[in-house]
Order: C-alpha cells, then sequence, then structure tokens
C-alpha cells in the first residue's frame, strides 16, 4: 500500500511536541523580554535626567534669588517656580514637564541660602542630595 501523506496520529504527535517546544521558549524569552524592557526604561530615565540636569543648568542662571523651598516646590525670584508631581515622579519647572520612570524620584527641596537650595534624588537603590547654585556664579 502506498503511503502519501501522514496518519491522523502522526499530525497529532507532531503538533504535540510543537507546542510543548513553543511552551518552553515562551517560558524561556519571557524573562528576556522583561531585562529588555527594563533595561529601555532605565535608559529612557537616564535620557530624561540628562535633559532635567541640562535644562536646570540653563534656567537656574536666570534665576536671581531662592525666595522659598519646602518637600515639592521652589520659588525664585523672578517668578519661576521648580515644582514636583506625581509623587516626586514628574517635575515642572519653568512651564517644561519632565517625567520620570517609577523608581526614579525627585523631592526634598531645601533653601539653603539666598542663592543655594537642594533636592533629594532616588532610585531603587540609592538617595543622593543634589545642591543647586542660582545666578551666573
Amino acid at each position: 500500500m502506498n503511503r502519501r501523506a501522514f496518519t491522523l496520529i502522526e499530525m497529532m504527535i507532531v503538533i504535540a511536541l510543537m507546542a510543548i517546544i513553543i511552551t518552553f521558549v515562551h517560558i524561556g524569552n519571557t524573562g528576556f523580554m522583561t531585562n529588555i524592557s527594563q533595561k529601555n526604561e532605565i535608559i529612557k530615565n537616564n535620557d530624561n535626567l540628562a535633559s532635567f540636569y541640562l535644562y536646570m543648568k540653563t534656567q537656574l542662571k536666570n534665576c536671581d534669588s531662592v525666595i522659598f523651598a519646602d518637600e515639592y516646590i521652589v520659588k525664585f525670584k523672578p517668578d519661576i517656580v521648580l515644582r514636583s508631581l506625581n509623587n516626586g515622579h514628574s517635575v515642572e519647572f519653568n512651564d517644561k514637564l519632565f517625567v520620570f520612570g517609577n523608581n526614579y524620584k525627585i523631592w526634598g527641596y531645601e533653601k539653603v541660602d539666598e542663592n543655594t537650595f537642594s533636592m533629594q534624588f532616588s532610585n531603587v537603590n540609592e538617595n543622593i542630595r543634589v545642591f543647586w547654585r542660582v545666578g551666573n556664579e
């Protein structure tokens, strides 16, 4: 008897083997895809932090002094405001918004003197206190 096709049992065995292989491939790639998405989020947050830093550096030259600072806001002379929003996960400065991921947070502003203030920066692993000076010094 000449057979030119697969039997139903042979097809079912092939499909079952393919399902098992695909399951193992999917399970192995899930962690890989999570790592890629975490790395992409870190890169995006670092880009946002770099943009925020450069913007702060240039805009603070236009400020004459620090008027007021508390946990989530700093007011400068002339009428410029730095504000943390969304529990510190975004920052608005001079009407420009910077959004950071859930692992990054900026808050805890404190007036040091007439020309200096500090802010708290934190990520998952560390807390950093950053000091800024206003004006052209």
